[in-house]
């Protein structure tokens, strides 16, 4: 993994890009996120609150446009604070996300392949990949809930 983008944040609350010699605002931190950057905040006294930037900066995202997450969402998510489930929402929302990014890593492969092979060999491999990860997600997903151990594959007779 890269070394993270480093930005700092001075008591004047301007953030501060040591690398380019330059301050940036939020919208500045999020085509930095587009780009592919892992970004690391911090205060000018080493505190680390990259999380809070991150959260500044979905909310004026949301703001903008078509929101990503619903009110509905936000209530579910504001709700599970303090309670019991927050650990483990929290675990079920990071997997999801993950395998979210891996799937759409295999859908972009897969249409590039459909570009150079023809549309219809690839959709039947495209749906069936697609359908053993998410089955596969769900099913760790489930045992990480459950505190069950990692499944293991059945052995093939003659194998």
């Amino acid at each position: 993994m890269t070394q993270p983008y480093l930005i700092k944040k001075y008591s004047n609350r301007r953030l501060y890009d040591a690398a380019e010699k330059r301050f940036l605002n939020l919208e500045d931190l999020r085509q930095l996120i587009r780009a592919g950057h892992q970004l690391k905040v911090e205060e000018a006294d080493g505190s680390d609150i990259t999380r809070q930037i991150l959260l500044q900066v979905i909310a004026e995202c949301e703001d903008e446009g078509q929101p990503l997450l619903s009110t509905e969402t936000l209530h579910v998510m504001a709700r599970l604070y303090g309670d019991v489930m927050q650990g483990v929402f929290g675990r079920y929302l990071d997997e999801s996300v993950r395998t979210f990014m891996q799937q759409q890593a295999g859908w972009r492969e897969t249409m590039e392949a459909a570009i150079e092979k023809g549309p219809l060999a690839v959709f039947d491999r495209l749906a069936k990949d697609q359908m053993d990860l998410w089955q596969s997600a769900q099913r760790a997903a489930m045992d990480s809930l459950l505190g069950k151990p990692a499944a293991k594959k059945p052995r093939k007779k003659g194998a």
